[in-house]
C-alpha cells in the first residue's frame, strides 16, 4: 500500500468544508448509508461485533448506542440487554418505531443521571468538530464504573487519509473530518473518566469487487466514480485481499474505552 499525502488528486477540492455537523451530513445522505447497510449487512459484521466484545457488555445489563444510525448494531446484541439508541438525524430514523430509540441531541441526552452501564459510539464522533459537551454528558448518564467505548478513526492514519482524499473528491458535500487521538484521551480523563486505547484491525467483507464497490459508495456518498476507478485507486490508500470468494479491505480504528470513576 502506498501512503499518500493531501495532494494525491490532481483536482482535490481545496475549498472543502470541514465536516463538523453529523446532522446536517446525515440529513443529506442518510438513505444512502441505510441501503447499503441494509443491502449488504455482512460487509461490516466484524466492526459490530469488535465494539460488542471490547465494550464486555453482560446480561441484563443496559447500553446506550451514541449516534446509533439506523441501529444496525441491534442485530449483534444478545436479547439480554436493555437497548437505547439516539441520534440526531431523523432521516436514519424513519422506518424505526421502537420507543427506546430516539431522536435528540448528542449534547444533550434525554436521560436521567446514573442510568446506563454502557454507552457505545461506532464512527459517530468524527463529524462533530467539539466533543467535550458529548462527553460531559456520557459520564453524567453512566453509572459509577459505568464503560463509554469508543471506536471512530484515528488522527494522521490511513484511514483518515483515505476519508480526506478520496471520500472527500468523489463525494459532493466532502469530507474532512475531526479524527480522534491524544486530545480526546485527555478530556475524556479531565471529566473524570479512566481511559485505556488501542487499535482494532478487521476487516470489511464482500463476495468480491462489484459488491464492494457498491456497498461503498452508497454508504460514503460517491459520486462520479466507476468501478475500474474504484478498483485502481482504492488500493493507494487500503489494504486489499481477494481470493475466490471474498473481496476484503483492512479496515482500522482507535479505541478508546473509558470508565466512570465517580471517587474523583
Amino acid at each position: 500500500m502506498i501512503k499518500l499525502g493531501y495532494d494525491s488528486f490532481s483536482n482535490f477540492k481545496k475549498d472543502s468544508i470541514f465536516m463538523n455537523d453529523y446532522k446536517s451530513i446525515f440529513d443529506k445522505r442518510a438513505f444512502q448509508y441505510i441501503y447499503a447497510s441494509e443491502k449488504y449487512p455482512k460487509i461490516r459484521e466484524q466492526e459490530f461485533k469488535s465494539i460488542i466484545k471490547q465494550a464486555r457488555i453482560n446480561k441484563g445489563k443496559n447500553v446506550l448506542d451514541l449516534a446509533c444510525g439506523n441501529a444496525t448494531i441491534l442485530n449483534y446484541l444478545k436479547d439480554d440487554i436493555k437497548y437505547y439508541g439516539i441520534d440526531p438525524c431523523a432521516n436514519f430514523l424513519k422506518k424505526i418505531r421502537q420507543s427506546n430509540i430516539l431522536v435528540g441531541s448528542l449534547r444533550n441526552l434525554p436521560f436521567k443521571n446514573n442510568y446506563f452501564d454502557h454507552i457505545v459510539c461506532l464512527t459517530g464522533l468524527h463529524h462533530e468538530i467539539s466533543r467535550e459537551e458529548i462527553y460531559r454528558e456520557c459520564y453524567r448518564v453512566l453509572r459509577d464504573q459505568g464503560r463509554l467505548t469508543i471506536h471512530d478513526i484515528k488522527v494522521d492514519s490511513n484511514i483518515s487519509i483515505f476519508l480526506d482524499t478520496f471520500v472527500n473528491f468523489y463525494n459532493p458535500l466532502g469530507h474532512i473530518g475531526n479524527y480522534l487521538g491524544n486530545a480526546d484521551v485527555s478530556k475524556l480523563q479531565k471529566i473524570g473518566f479512566i481511559t485505556k486505547t488501542s487499535v482494532v484491525k478487521y476487516e470489511w467483507i464482500a463476495k468480491d469487487k462489484n459488491q464492494m464497490f457498491d456497498f461503498m459508495k452508497n454508504l460514503f456518498g460517491l459520486e462520479g466514480l466507476s468501478l475500474e476507478i474504484f478498483a485502481n485507486k482504492i488500493t493507494k490508500y487500503l489494504d486489499i485481499s481477494v481470493d475466490a470468494h471474498s473481496y476484503r479491505l483492512h479496515w482500522s480504528l482507535l479505541s478508546i474505552e473509558a470508565i466512570k470513576n465517580d471517587t474523583n
